[in-house]
């Protein structure tokens, strides 16, 4: 039997700290009815001392224990938090110091660590990740470079494996795509498959989604802004309205207009269009979608706007963009 610490942080998502848990419980059940032994990963959630911890959304979550060493080969999930600004999230891992001790010493200890997203930060403080391919949220991949510059930052794919003791992911199905390959090493395909074929997840598609050229609007110490930038970064593809941000942040609109003009030279509105804008662009030059399969990803419907907003920003349709890729392509 192997066991899977999920480690639990106060303020870190509740998604992350179960998301991981639930395939392995899954894989278990497919496990034993598969082959007639019994359930394979033991699940563990630990804390700094075993005292509850509550997430960002308010769940209030009990610890199986507090931090203890680990068998060789156990498997250590580390959870998400918030990317409100490199001031907030600096502040928040310098009070990890119990933690990130423990993860070095467990690591040492045989221990195979995971992150995804914003947990990346938490291994990359362990300096265990120094010379290491990893990867981290598509959307905060240059933090990630600036705030560790030894770690060899990695965009292309959504899984990348440091060494064998070693996994990063991006955002989106990065948790579960780890866990998959994790459950196919120890159980075998078939197992991966069938919990694949359960949730309808394609385990074989690892493409990170293409990174966007609006870094330079992450370098601000406005905590307003950047909450708001992280709920538009994590649903620019739905139908989310300016009031709607702004009731979730508890300002009115026109203050939330205000300090996107005062931070960032530009409203929410116009934020979002170049999100979605420049995401269409990455995804045309790094998949074969076509254009109008891109509008469609990035939340668009209609393709009279969308090429009209496409001109706007860039400077050319998004066919002419396609046809200029090709070319290039060719070239090449």
């Amino acid at each position: 039997m192997k066991t899977v610490y999920t480690l639990a942080i106060e303020a870190c998502h509740g998604k992350s700290l179960f998301v991981q848990q639930d395939l392995y419980t899954l894989a278990n059940k497919l496990w034993s009815r598969t082959t007639g032994k019994d359930s394979y990963f033991q699940l563990k959630t630990v804390s700094r001392s075993g005292t509850a911890v509550t997430t960002t959304s308010g769940l209030r979550i009990l610890p199986d224990g507090p931090l203890e060493d680990v068998a060789p080969e156990s498997l250590i999930v580390i959870p998400t938090v918030n990317y409100e600004s490199r001031q907030a999230i600096s502040k928040q891992l310098t009070g990890l110091g119990k933690e990130i001790a423990w993860l070095q010493n467990q690591h040492q200890r045989g221990a195979i660590l995971t992150a995804h997203c914003t947990g990346s930060f938490i291994l990359g403080e362990t300096g265990l990740l120094d010379a290491l391919p990893a990867t981290t949220s598509w959307w905060l991949l240059e933090a990630f470079r600036r705030r560790y510059p030894s770690i060899r930052v990695k965009r292309r794919n959504l899984v990348e494996r440091g060494s064998d003791q070693l996994i990063t992911g991006g955002s989106a199905n990065a948790d579960t795509l780890i866990a998959l390959q994790l459950i196919e090493h120890y159980m075998g395909p078939v197992v991966a498959d069938q919990c694949a074929r359960t949730l309808l997840i394609d385990r074989n598609d690892n493409r990170h989604l293409p990174g966007i050229s609006l870094q330079r609007y992450q370098d601000h110490d406005n905590t307003l802004v950047a909450k708001a930038q992280s709920l538009i970064h994590n649903s620019f593809d739905q139908a989310l309205s300016l009031g709607e941000v702004a009731e979730q942040l508890g300002v009115s609109t026109r203050t939330l207009i205000r300090h996107f003009k005062d931070t960032l030279g530009l409203t929410p509105r116009r934020y979002l269009q170049r999100i979605r804008v420049e995401t269409a662009a990455s995804l045309l030059e790094t998949t074969d979608l076509n254009a109008t399969e891109v509008m469609v990803h990035v939340g668009y419907e209609d393709p009279g706007s969308f090429t009209k907003l496409f001109r706007d920003i860039l400077g050319t349709t998004p066919a002419q963009y396609l046809q200029r890729k090709r070319r290039a392509n060719v070239s090449n």
